[in-house]
């Protein structure tokens, strides 16, 4: 278990008139919507890869704003630390109390104000601030803009 998967998704995406000349703008929607954020399922959104087309409905027009609603399905890499999952991760901060650091893979889509937080306790000799190092989740804590993850250092 690496905390990394592949998975499919519905959604439903509101898109203005307005915006609706652009050819893109349901996948660009998306993108804003998910990208970057932990989801109700409760996983980081690391990157939309695919938007199914044979899922893609008819809109349905609001009648509160106007704007045109769209089911969608996708798939996207996400991240979801489940316990006993191991990855890299590059430290970012040794203390006394213990290691932080970002899982490799999600520094690499760093796209908004999410945080990752994994710390460790635990012998720190030989570990500093940039070292790639294995890390096994032991626990999880998701909030909208944070996922905080208690582990281990794998050696």
């Amino acid at each position: 278990m690496s905390g990394y998967d592949l998975v499919i998704q519905k959604d439903t995406i509101s898109i203005e008139p307005s915006l609706m000349s652009n050819a893109y703008v349901i996948k660009d929607s998306l993108i804003a919507k998910i990208e970057g954020f932990v989801v109700p399922e409760g996983f980081y959104v690391l990157k939309v890869i695919h938007i199914c087309d044979d899922y893609l409905g008819k809109g349905q027009i609001s009648d509160i704003d106007g704007s045109i609603n769209y089911n969608v399905r996708y798939s996207a890499l996400v991240f979801n630390p489940v316990e006993g999952s191991v990855f890299d991760i590059i430290v970012n901060k040794v203390t006394d109390v213990g290691i932080w650091g970002e899982p490799l893979l999600c520094k690499k889509y760093s796209l908004n104000i999410l945080k990752i937080e994994c710390k460790t306790e635990g012998n720190k000799k030989g570990i500093e601030v940039g070292l790639i190092i294995k890390f096994r989740v032991l626990m999880k804590q998701i909030e909208y803009t944070k996922i905080s993850i208690l582990g281990t250092i794998v050696k």
